[in-house]
C-alpha cells in the first residue's frame, strides 16, 4: 500500500473555533477536518490539530506560540479579538487587551509564524454579536485585524463581512449566533465551514500541483 504524505493545517484560536454550547462533531473545525479528510484522503493525509483554548486572548495565545516551532505546518487558520475586546465588571470596564495592544499581540503572531516557516497563514476577523454594546468593541477589533493582515501580508477571512451577507440573505441576523449573543450555533458554525473550505481547499491543491507532497 503507498505510503501518503502530510497536509498539516493548525487551528489557533479560542472558543469561536473550539466551539461552546454546542456538539463538538457539528463545530465548524470537526466538520472541515471530516470533510477533507474525505475528499483527498486518495492524494494526502489531511492532517488537523486544534491548537485552540476557550477564553485565550492574543496575550495567551502569545504564551504558548513556541509550539508552533516544533511542527512543520503548511497552513494556519488564526482566529483571534473576542476575548480581548470583552470587557469584565471585574476589571472596572476596560478591555481585557487594550487596542493598541492587541495590534502589537496580533503583529507579533503573525510575525512568529511566518518564522515558523508555516506555508500559508489566514486569519479571521470575528462575526458580529446580538449585543449591541460588545459588538462596537468586536467591530473595532475586527479592523485592526484587517489593518494588521494588510501589513504582515496575511490573507484575511472577513467573517464579519461573510456572516453578515449570509444572515441578512436567510433574513435572521442574529441565527448565527446562540442566546449569549457571542458564541456560534449550528448554524453559525455551517456558515464558517462554507466560508472557510474554499481557503483551504486553494492551499491544499496548490500544494498537490506543486508536487510537496
Amino acid at each position: 500500500m503507498e505510503h501518503l504524505s502530510d497536509i498539516k493545517i493548525a487551528f489557533f484560536g479560542d472558543s469561536i473555533i473550539n466551539g461552546k454550547g454546542v456538539p463538538i462533531h457539528k463545530t465548524f473545525s470537526c466538520l472541515l477536518s471530516k470533510q477533507l479528510e474525505d475528499e483527498y484522503k486518495k492524494e494526502v493525509n489531511i492532517v488537523l490539530t486544534m491548537m485552540s483554548r476557550n477564553g485565550d486572548t492574543t496575550r495567551d495565545a502569545l504564551e504558548k506560540i513556541h509550539y508552533f516551532f516544533n511542527t512543520s505546518y503548511d497552513i494556519v487558520v488564526v482566529q483571534f479579538g473576542m476575548n480581548d475586546c470583552n470587557k469584565w465588571a471585574t476589571e472596572k470596564g476596560f478591555h481585557r487587551v487594550f487596542k493598541t495592544t492587541f495590534m502589537a499581540n496580533f503583529m507579533e503572531i503573525l510575525t512568529r509564524l511566518h518564522g515558523c516557516g508555516i506555508g500559508s497563514i489566514f486569519a479571521c476577523t470575528n462575526h458580529s454579536s446580538t449585543k449591541i454594546k460588545y459588538e462596537k468593541d468586536n467591530s473595532e477589533y475586527n479592523k485592526i485585524i484587517r489593518e494588521v493582515c494588510s501589513r504582515c501580508s496575511v490573507n484575511v477571512i472577513d467573517m464579519e463581512k461573510k456572516v453578515e451577507i449570509s444572515c441578512l440573505y436567510d433574513g435572521d441576523k442574529g441565527k448565527h449566533v446562540l442566546s449569549d449573543g457571542v458564541h456560534l450555533s449550528e448554524y453559525g458554525h455551517l456558515l464558517y465551514f462554507n466560508a472557510i473550505k474554499p481557503y483551504l481547499d486553494w492551499e491544499i491543491k496548490k500544494i498537490l500541483n506543486k508536487g510537496k507532497v
